[in-house]
């Protein structure tokens, strides 16, 4: 599925850099965080972004299953969730840098998450 599906909507991915290793510097910062996960954590957005929207976008990726949006410490975040690891590298590779209309700026910036949504471990007190 190429990325020219998901601008279809108005939502053009940002413009890609290259670092001097040649590769992207979406792609270099977007793996270095967190092991691949079928969860997606997705930053960057502006205070207006909204869950409706984000669903717009995510909906139209592959082994899309649920998203869920916080705005509990200041700047709006989401953790998208996806049927399987392959499904979340997929639209992270296609979404990487994606501008939303509510967002001006420099686009999402979409890292896997530390686990699954739904899975953390709860800490025994």
């Amino acid at each position: 599925m190429g990325s020219s599906a998901y601008n279809t909507v108005g939502y053009p991915p940002t413009q890609s850099y290259t670092n001097y290793d040649g590769r992207s510097v979406n792609e270099s910062n977007a793996y270095k965080n967190a092991a691949p996960c079928p969860t997606l954590f997705v930053a960057n957005l502006g205070p207006n972004a909204s869950e409706q929207e984000l669903n717009q976008v995510f909906s139209r990726c592959h082994g899309f299953l649920k998203l869920k949006m916080q705005s509990t410490y200041g700047a709006p975040v989401a953790f998208v969730d996806f049927k399987d690891t392959a499904c979340s590298t997929e639209a992270l590779s296609h979404l990487q840098g994606t501008l939303l209309y509510s967002s001006p700026g420099e686009g999402m910036r979409l890292e896997y998450a530390k686990s699954r949504m739904g899975m953390r471990s709860k800490k025994s007190k």
